[in-house]
């Protein structure tokens, strides 16, 4: 992604790991229990101006 505030989607047993990577900061995780709050996250992050990637679909 460069030098672009990104975040990235992965499955995690039966959650999701959301990994935010921010311009100079340090990297956060979240891990989500439901595909719910993962999807609300997404959106809150995407809203941001953050762009996302899935794991999965690479």
């Amino acid at each position: 992604m460069g030098r672009r505030s990104h975040f990235s989607i992965s499955r995690l047993g039966k959650g999701w790991c959301i990994t935010v990577h921010r311009r100079g900061r340090p990297d956060t995780v979240t891990i989500c229990a439901t595909e719910g709050e993962a999807n609300r996250l997404r959106q809150r992050l995407s809203s941001e101006g953050l762009i996302g990637l899935n794991g999965g679909a690479i």
